[in-house]
């Protein structure tokens, strides 16, 4: 009988103790949940008031996506990633994303939104449309090292026949895939007038 009594508590202190420690995990999983979402709260929070205090800058716009630096009490100079399409934020620091916006309160994302739209408006639809990529105007420009309006009033000044007569001609000289090539080895800027006019033709192209 001792036995079984024995038996019967230690079973019933070892369910308890069990019960306990499952408990305790539990709230310790929650607490440091908790922890994280509040600790990346707080990141957008500060990026946030570094935007309102004016420690911002638009780099650039490729498609739907913009790019401004900031800087963020305690993380230093960060990248911003504003994916206009969804609304959502992605801070970069080094080349690394180390933060996403799916867990951040909707109030602040909204304001963080608001105020890229808003602010940076101009930048935002100042952009031109190359090989069916949507590019800021100045980064057009940076890379291709001429300006936008130049190469527009080139195109503008030459009569039908003579468009065609080098849309043709280069149809024979270049080749798209060589030109990403050598964009992609050599840079924008190493592209001739004639290839730039040729990839410019080729985009308005793909676009019709």
């Amino acid at each position: 009988m001792i036995i079984l009594a024995s038996s019967f508590f230690f079973i019933l202190g070892l369910y308890i103790g069990l019960k306990v420690s499952n408990f305790l995990f539990e709230k310790s999983q929650k607490s440091a949940q908790e922890k994280v979402l509040n600790d990346i709260n707080n990141v957008y929070k500060k990026l946030l008031n570094s935007f309102l205090n004016g420690k911002v800058k638009f780099k650039s716009r490729v498609n739907q996506i913009c790019h401004l630096l900031s800087e963020i009490d305690d993380k230093g100079i960060v990248e911003v990633a504003y994916f206009l399409d969804k609304k959502e934020v992605a801070i970069f620091q080094n080349g690394v994303c180390i933060h996403t916006s799916e867990l951040v309160e909707k109030e602040t994302l909204f304001k963080i939104s608001e105020f890229i739209e808003s602010a940076f408006i101009k930048e935002i639809n100042d952009v031109v449309n190359v090989l069916g990529l949507v590019l800021s105007k100045s980064e057009f420009e940076k890379n291709f090292n001429m300006k936008y309006d130049d190469l527009q009033r080139v195109k503008e000044n030459l009569n039908l026949s003579e468009i065609d007569n080098i849309v043709s001609e280069n149809s024979v000289r270049f080749d798209i895939d060589e030109i990403l090539d050598k964009i992609s080895e050599y840079g924008i800027s190493s592209l001739t007038i004639e290839e730039r006019l040729f990839l410019d033709n080729y985009s308005n192209e793909k676009r019709n």
